[in-house]
């Protein structure tokens, strides 16, 4: 893990693609898209099963890892309401614990039933605070708080211009607005376009390290 300063407050960067308040015990992640594989093996698509209980798995250990209190999730916990979906809801709920669940909904996440699928979480607001943080699905277009979102499921290319790029997921800061990389796998990325001020943190060798602004 990697500690910095957000706003006037520490954070903990960590090498899953989570990102941690250890004061409060705030556990924050974004972009599970939890049953993406089933809404494609719904629509006729042959694939085989695995990433939900990945993910899951991840998550689970992730929690009892830093001992978090609230799970943070910032968008996009399921990816669509299908058929296939509920199978992942029976797994989830054998995987939540003891953790409390806090969800900004994402924009796939219009239709999902929290009552029945995650009765026992708290449904944010976009923009809410939990402790000093503002909690957001989408980046805003500027922010003077220190605010966490997620959305884009940003990465970054490394290497000679000459030479085929690596391709990497990042946790990228403009300004105040922080977006976490996709928890979740088969999700994709978003090459992110930086500007002098960004800062930008990638996982390597199960280590958060800083890229340089001439990387």
């Amino acid at each position: 893990m990697l500690a910095i300063r957000h706003g006037s407050n520490d954070l903990q960067l960590l090498p899953e693609g989570a990102a941690f308040d250890a004061r409060r015990g705030l556990l924050f992640v974004s972009d599970l898209h939890l049953g993406k594989t089933a809404v494609f093996r719904d629509a006729g698509l042959a694939l085989p099963e695995g990433p939900d209980d990945r993910i899951l798995t991840r998550l689970t250990e992730l929690t009892a890892k830093t001992s978090a209190k609230s799970l943070v999730v910032l968008g996009d916990v399921f990816h669509a309401k299908s058929p296939g979906t509920q199978q992942v809801v029976e797994k989830l709920a054998q995987h939540r614990g003891d953790v409390k669940w806090l969800i900004v909904p994402g924009n796939h996440d219009k239709r999902v039933p929290w009552a029945d699928w995650l009765p026992d979480a708290e449904i944010l607001d976009e923009g809410d605070l939990v402790g000093p943080w503002r909690v957001r699905h989408f980046p805003p277009e500027d922010t003077v708080e220190p605010t966490l979102c997620g959305h884009l499921h940003p990465g970054i290319a490394l290497g000679a211009a000459r030479v085929r790029k690596t391709k990497l997921p990042c946790f990228w800061q403009r300004r105040e607005a922080l977006v976490l990389p996709a928890f979740g796998d088969f999700t994709g990325l978003k090459m992110i376009q930086r500007e002098p001020d960004d800062r930008v943190w990638v996982t390597i060798n199960d280590q958060i390290a800083e890229v340089p602004r001439r990387a």
